[in-house]
């Protein structure tokens, strides 16, 4: 199914965006999020070089050592226009 392929890709392109935005703006290391998180840095490397997908369960964890709670938005893609 290609959406849903797609659909995972796309999750993972944001998870990624949002920790390392996270990061950035707490000025931490991958390190510093694994020892936050409990972990090791190569369990967070793993997931922010986009070897492994993130399943919900990941992505809560990764959020909770932020403080933030995950949620689910949407854009409505715009119909295309014919000419005809």
């Amino acid at each position: 199914m290609r959406n849903m392929e797609d659909m995972q890709v796309i999750i993972e392109q944001e998870f990624i965006e949002i920790v390392r935005d996270q990061l950035d703006q707490r000025n931490w290391s991958r390190a510093e999020l694994a020892r936050q998180m409990g972990t090791d840095g190569a369990y967070v490397s793993r997931y922010l070089s986009g070897k492994i997908a993130p399943g919900p369960d990941v992505i809560e964890r990764f959020f909770r050592a932020f403080g933030l709670k995950p949620h689910l938005s949407y854009t409505k893609q715009e119909e295309a226009l014919s000419v005809g």
